[in-house]
Parts: C-alpha cells; sequence; structure tokens
C-alpha cells in the first residue's frame, strides 16, 4: 500500500517541477512591479481530485507508519491549501496575487515540495 501513496507523491512532485509552479511565484515575488504594489494574475486548473488514491484510501494511511503518516497528510493539507488560491471564485483568483499572496505560495510550493522529497527519499528503518 506504502508504494501506491509514495508513486502518487512522485507524480505531483513531478507535475509542480516540470510546471514551474515554484519558479514562476519566486520570479513574481521579484518583479519591480509587484514589489511597487501590482497584482499578478496567475491560473492553474487543478481538478478537484487531484490526489485520487489518497482520498480514496485515508483509512490506510496510518499503515505508513508514524512518521511518514505526518509527512503524508501535512503534503495534502498543504496541496489542498494552494489549490484553494487557484479555485475559480478564490479571493486571489478574483483580486489577484499580491507581493503577500506571492509570498504565500513561494512558501507552500517550496515546503510541499520539500515534504513531498522526504517521502519519496524516506528510509525505513527495521
Amino acid at each position: 500500500m506504502a508504494i501506491q501513496f509514495i508513486a502518487e507523491v512522485e507524480s505531483l512532485q513531478k507535475v509542480m517541477r516540470e510546471r514551474g509552479y515554484l519558479e514562476s511565484f519566486t520570479s513574481f515575488a521579484n518583479h519591480p512591479d509587484v514589489m511597487a504594489g501590482a497584482k499578478v494574475q496567475y491560473e492553474i486548473l487543478i481538478p478537484d481530485n487531484f490526489s485520487r488514491f489518497y482520498n480514496a484510501n485515508l483509512n490506510k494511511v496510518g499503515l505508513l507508519g508514524v512518521e511518514r503518516t505526518k509527512l503524508l497528510i501535512q503534503y495534502h493539507q498543504i496541496l489542498q491549501a494552494l489549490a484553494q488560491d487557484f479555485k475559480k471564485g478564490s479571493y486571489v483568483n478574483i483580486n489577484g496575487f499580491d507581493k503577500e499572496a506571492i509570498d504565500e505560495s513561494v512558501r507552500f510550493f517550496t515546503l510541499a515540495l520539500s515534504i513531498g522529497d522526504q517521502l519519496v527519499n524516506y528510509e525505513t528503518h527495521n
């Protein structure tokens, strides 16, 4: 069961990296217009079921052991928080990302990628 959870994390990590979300937001954060108060419009179409395996098997996450379970839940909560910002009708979807929202997105993408890497590279010590 663990391999399926981790395979889904690997896939989500690959999508985030290939699409360069963190790099885009880091670039926005340092853009002179944003530093001067401008807002950025940025859309990501995220399906509601982007973590199908995790959602379908929530009752089995505890089988991963305490540490990996904590990491997996944190990972998906962070992704859910990010996904909310990109939903049609969300505050930033309507009003744009200001410097504060961009910085928060950078922190959340960085954290998600870091936790995802920990999950993917986790070594069990039996």
